[in-house]
């Protein structure tokens, strides 16, 4: 490494103990509230909500700690254009071999080093990549794409139709661990060369244009003279940036590769440096005083505090995940079995005034009973409004059921609340006063994320739960088969019409035909208010002065790349 580089790398993890002892001798001092326990989540039941803003502080002691201001002056930058960015991350990468990353931090550096077949752009949308255009057939049982000319490795070698044929096959393979491994075998079958610009893909699932986004592409070559040990450890890929230097847990730099094909992508700065500091007090204290330019995972609390400062800057973009309660028409002595009482608990619920009271804004409304930006989304769904006139609707329905005297909701089985969802207590709090105002008195009982997902695999969340659910790759498909169909993982719903319209959706080979079919899924789990969606949050991100604008992939759980930042020097 240059003496500069390893000096600015020493900086960083000075800064990073001081924080860290800051932050210590801070909490020592304070007795301040302790946060919610989480635990480990399913896929389909995460905890991805932001933390409540300071106005819930003052009226719940439970659920957040005080927000801890790092008091030191914010440095100053001069004029002269800078050539690195640096970046403070909660975490980096445990390898940087594709065929072997199991994590999200992986997943998003693996954007800057390599190739991918297809390209998820910042819209949501997919675009050509390695392949250039791609055909599906007409029986939507094979794709035929063509591989672009002129890619060239970072080590001056040029990709070839091999490369893409050994990278496919080497993430299908048993010895293979990456996360996407199981989206990839599900959705593409063999993958045979039809000449030297062609190959034809088996198609075997509807997420076989997902599947393209997440197949890397590697040199084949380099691969068998160094072995994937060493490979992982210092890679050769053909993406935005090159690789430098590694220490697993600690540090990676990168340089912008300036060959790079696509010139719309390609990095608008010369070298990042990746500084892994996991504690959040210690990552927002390096940001203040300059020690690096970008942070990710800053919450409500912080983002408020960063706002009121004016230094620094804050990107959003939303989560793959909406918070909601779910219902279930299983036991037919519940009330939520009945479609007019699941109607009066949305009609009393003001989901705007939580999200602007307690999430500052920060969060999104959404009545799509599934993560928005997803394919399936049911986007024109519309928009139910909160005002004196649903709320007395809500009271008449609730007295129109036989609930003259009031309705106790969770008497026999409480409604399950997931602990391992930020600001839990706040949700349920608010939830419960506005149910209240209808004569509707909520029993809920909070337990783990893990205990959670056992009850409902058991089928005996029959008076409803509250927890975060999330899409899986862009799609709804997988999210409404588990919560919705009948036969689903967590499903507390048997309804013929909806597994008949989901198997439709899930058998549907053509992108265009798969998301019209979902969205007729969203609109009939909509029409039976199989859930109250609360809201669609925020992921944050902190940027000084440097950083000009940042391109988030629209609906991405994850950071999607450094190739997206921009820093302020470039017109």
């Amino acid at each position: 490494m240059r003496t500069q580089e390893r000096d600015t790398v020493q900086k960083m993890r000075l800064l990073t103990l001081v924080g860290m002892a800051l932050l210590s001798l801070v909490l020592s001092a304070c007795s301040g509230p302790s946060t919610t326990p989480t635990s480990e989540a399913t896929q389909a039941i995460v905890s991805t909500s932001q933390p409540a803003s300071p106005t819930a502080l003052a009226t719940s002691t439970s659920v957040f700690p005080t927000p801890t201001l790092i008091p030191g002056s914010v440095a100053t930058f001069g004029s002269k254009p800078q050539s690195t960015l640096r970046f403070g991350f909660s975490a980096i990468p445990r390898s940087l071999g594709p065929r072997l990353s199991a994590g999200l931090e992986d997943d998003a550096i693996l954007y800057d080093l390599y190739d991918f077949l297809l390209r998820r752009a910042p819209s949501g949308g997919i675009t050509p990549m390695a392949l250039d255009s791609w055909v599906l057939s007409p029986d939507g049982k094979s794709v035929v794409g063509h591989v672009r000319k002129g890619i060239k490795f970072h080590d001056g070698v040029e990709l070839t139709i091999e490369d893409i044929l050994f990278s496919f096959e080497q993430s299908r393979g048993e010895s293979a661990t990456g996360r996407f491994r199981d989206v990839i075998r599900g959705n593409l079958g063999s993958m045979q060369a039809i000449d030297a610009e062609r190959i034809s893909i088996a198609v075997t699932g509807g997420l076989w244009d997902t599947a393209l986004t997440l197949q890397p592409v590697y040199p084949k070559r380099h691969i068998s003279q160094v072995g994937w040990t060493r490979f992982a450890q210092k890679p050769v890929g053909s993406g935005p940036f090159k690789f430098v230097e590694f220490t697993a847990g600690d540090h990676l730099i990168l340089e912008a590769n300036d060959g790079y094909w696509d010139k719309e992508f390609a990095p608008k700065f010369k070298r990042a440096i990746l500084q892994e500091i996991p504690d959040a007090g210690a990552r927002l204290a390096a940001l203040k005083s300059g020690q690096v330019d970008f942070i990710n995972k800053v919450s409500v609390v912080d983002e408020f505090n960063l706002r009121r400062s004016g230094d620094i800057k804050i990107f959003k973009q939303f989560q793959g995940a909406i918070q909601w309660v779910y219902f279930s028409n299983l036991d037919p002595s519940s009330p939520v079995s009945k479609r007019d009482i699941r109607g009066a608990l949305r009609g009393a619920l003001n989901r705007t005034s939580i999200i602007e009271r307690f999430w500052s804004g920060l969060a999104d409304y959404t009545e799509c009973p599934c993560p928005p930006f997803a394919r399936g989304s049911g986007s024109d769904l519309g928009f139910f409004p909160y005002g004196s006139e649903s709320v007395r609707r809500a009271r008449e329905a609730v007295a129109s059921s036989g609930y003259h005297e009031g309705l106790v909701l969770g008497e026999q089985v409480p409604i399950y609340a997931d602990a391992g969802t930020d600001g839990i207590d706040v949700i349920v709090r608010e939830v419960g006063g506005y149910w209240k105002q209808i004569g509707v008195e909520a029993r809920v009982k909070k337990v783990t994320s893990t205990e959670l997902a056992g009850l409902l695999r058991q089928r005996r969340a029959t008076s409803g739960v509250i927890t975060t659910v999330r899409s899986v790759h862009f799609d709804n498909g997988a999210t409404y088969y588990a919560w919705f169909h009948s036969r689903g993982e967590f499903s507390q719903w048997n309804v013929p019409a909806w597994d008949a319209a989901i198997e439709k959706a899930l058998s549907a080979r053509d992108p265009a035909q798969r998301a019209q079919a979902l969205d007729e899924v969203a609109f009939l789990v909509f029409l039976d208010i199989v859930a109250i969606p609360l809201l669609n949050p925020y992921d944050l991100y902190g940027a000084r002065e440097t950083v000009r604008s940042w391109a988030p992939t629209r609906g991405a759980t994850w950071f999607r790349g450094l190739h997206l930042v921009i820093p302020r020097w470039v017109e």
